[in-house]
């Protein structure tokens, strides 16, 4: 079967793409180009600072994997970016790219993201509400079979993606791509676009939402009973000034946990949750509108936004993560100086060298 014409829809769609046009132009020329720098540049700083024994093996080996996927998620964004703004010309390369490549391999990296959140979740809600089998879930073992685990279930329910669109030929004889409605239109695929959302963005987002709740409300309970039944937190002589502190330090570090996975269920709720119900819509709509192309837009810098500020979200209030990233900066001003001074000092000799000479 040869490859078939697109859908000669100009002549319809130019009040459209006029209406849109300034919508298109703040969301991916200004606002999501910022968004993808920002996240590259703080999931670099993630992987690096993770290279430091600051945090126990498992969950390293956790956010490791969550920084790599996003930073993956972000490269893949760029395409989409230069796709919906209508900077990138028609080819081969880019029909078969956007045709077959860019949605099942992007899809794929966003379900891995979400699930090793959720897999993060679920190790520390178990660390809180049941510590006692904490230690034998809590293994490097264990850690690296969830994120393999993690990533097949992601292929799985990515790859029918594959299927979402096709390559056709313009009017001017340049191959290009659209909607394959041979396949789109059928009962079957939206069938299939409702299950890969419940697994692949809802529920997730339901699990991290519901564990959430259940560690503030354990951690809370835990507070109270140990302002009942522990001495007071008040300076007492006889303590001495060491132990006073460390009572204080670590029902600071309490509060910022409790504060911390407050931040998380929001962020991931309000930014997860528009892209489903995208996918969903784009799905089951008759034709573009307005609605929907605004709708677009803000859950695609949502979501964007999610694994952008990742980063932050989780170390903004790790007193032990802003330690290990000092030290980074350090090390590196200070390999700076060195390979100055030593530059400067081979400079000097080479002067007198040629002095000499």
């Amino acid at each position: 079967m040869g490859v078939p014409k697109c859908n000669n829809q100009l002549s319809s769609l130019d009040e459209f793409e006029v209406s849109t046009k300034d919508l298109r132009r703040i969301a991916y020329t200004i606002i999501a180009p910022g968004l993808i720098v920002v996240g590259i540049f703080g999931n670099v700083l993630n992987l690096l600072v993770l290279s430091k024994p600051f945090f126990n093996n498992c969950t390293r080996i956790y956010l490791r994997a969550l920084a790599i996927a996003d930073v993956s998620i972000l490269l893949f964004d760029i395409s989409m970016v230069l796709r919906l703004s209508d900077s990138i010309g028609h080819s081969f390369y880019t029909a078969v790219f956007f045709a077959y490549i860019e949605m099942p391999l992007l899809t794929t990296f966003i379900a891995f993201s979400v699930y090793i959140i959720t897999c993060l979740t679920i190790d520390r809600y178990i660390s809180v509400c049941s510590p006692t089998t904490f230690n034998s879930f809590h293994t490097c073992k264990m850690a690296k079979g969830a994120i393999l685990v993690c990533m097949g279930i992601a292929v799985l329910f990515a790859s029918p993606l594959y299927l979402l669109k096709t390559t056709c030929w313009t009017e001017i004889c340049q191959l290009s791509f659209m909607d394959n409605v041979t396949v789109t239109d059928t009962t079957y695929w939206r069938t299939y676009i409702i299950v890969s959302e419940l697994m692949m963005r809802m529920g997730p987002a339901f699990v991290v939402a519901i564990l959430n709740i259940l560690i503030i409300k354990k951690l809370k309970a835990l507070k109270k009973l140990r302002h009942k039944y522990s001495p007071s937190l008040k300076y007492n002589k006889d303590d001495g000034l060491a132990n006073y502190t460390n009572k204080n330090k670590k029902y600071k570090d309490e509060q910022q946990l409790i504060t911390l996975l407050q931040m998380i269920s929001l962020l991931f709720l309000i930014t997860i949750t528009p892209a489903s119900f995208l996918s969903i819509w784009y799905t089951f709509r008759d034709d573009n509108s307005l609605g929907f192309e605004r709708f677009r837009t803000a859950a695609n810098l949502l979501e964007m936004a999610n694994f952008a500020l990742n980063f932050f979200a989780y170390f903004l209030c790790s007193r032990e993560f802003r330690k290990a990233l000092a030290n980074v900066f350090q090390k590196v001003i200070n390999y700076k100086c060195y390979r100055e001074n030593f530059c400067k000092r081979n400079n000097q000799q080479i002067a007198i060298i040629i002095e000499n000479f």
